[in-house]
């Protein structure tokens, strides 16, 4: 056994580093209080179920609700700016799937990491639960989700015994021409808003959420309506006669959505579900 003298530094250093352990553990179980997200949908959910105090980053082409013009902008999914988003000294990121390798920069500096991966309007729901429980907001979370169900429920009420009309969905091409057309598959957000407002999805039977497609396959598919998603309304016009000039599309109905929301899965997802189903059936307000 050591002497006093020797062993009364020893307890003091055990002790000490005990209480840093146990500050350390009580900082990594605090609630994140500085919130970054570099994914448009999470940060609408953030707002959403209440912590939109607490944000203080968000990515470049996030714009809803309209308080987030005046955050600090953090890149986007393929350039995020790490010193931009260390700059707000978050403690809490939230990332898409595709940008791992900033989550591993992230998390080697003890930063928390959420990833949100965009998949059907499950998912997004299933999010809302899990970020509601990360933020200690869990009731709030979950009148978010109920509130979501049950207008996509209204929707889905208003649609029913009604005919379903073929749809294709774009929302992405080149402007005035029928190139590098992207078009939804048979899963995802997109996919479940076509169902719900009583549509069917020409391309149902691939499961994905999007993919090129050649023009000649969009016409094999003969939908009775397009969708396409556009950020420029001063284009309406055009497109509707471009879709329309293609051979057996005269009497195709073709709408646009604005690709500046509508792409992103997020609670206004009622909404969307909303104008897909006037578009549709427009007889349903009636």
């Amino acid at each position: 056994m050591g002497s006093p003298v020797t062993s009364r530094p020893w307890r003091r250093v055990v002790v000490v580093a005990a209480a840093l352990l146990l500050s350390a553990g009580e900082l990594r179980a605090q609630t994140p209080q500085r919130l970054a997200s570099l994914v448009p949908a999470a940060t609408e959910v953030i707002f959403a179920i209440g912590a939109g105090e607490r944000m203080v980053g968000v990515g470049d082409y996030a714009h809803y609700p309209p308080v987030v013009e005046a955050l600090p902008r953090l890149g986007g999914l393929v350039d995020p700016n790490l010193e931009a988003i260390l700059a707000v000294r978050p403690d809490f990121v939230v990332i898409d799937p595709a940008q791992r390798s900033l989550a591993v920069q992230l998390e080697h500096l003890n930063i928390k990491v959420y990833t949100f991966a965009t998949g059907s309007i499950q998912d997004m729901l299933d999010h809302v639960d899990a970020l509601g429980r990360e933020l200690e907001l869990v009731a709030d979370a979950a009148r978010v989700v109920v509130a979501v169900e049950s207008g996509l429920a209204a929707v889905t009420s208003s649609v029913a015994g009604r005919p379903r009309r073929r749809v294709l969905v774009v929302f992405g091409r080149r402007a005035g021409s029928f190139a590098e057309l992207w078009v939804s598959g048979g899963v995802g957000f997109l996919h479940d808003v076509i169902e719900l407002a009583g549509g069917s999805n020409v391309f149902e039977d691939i499961t994905r959420q999007g993919f090129k497609s050649g023009l000649e396959g969009v016409l094999a598919r003969a939908p009775d309506v397009v969708i396409e998603a556009v950020s420029e309304d001063s284009r309406v016009a055009a497109i509707r006669a471009e879709w329309q000039a293609l051979p057996g599309f005269a009497g195709v109905q073709v709408v646009t959505i604005d690709s500046r929301w509508t792409l992103r899965p997020s609670p206004r997802i009622v909404q969307l579900a909303s104008e897909v189903a006037d578009a549709l059936h427009p007889e349903r307000s009636r």
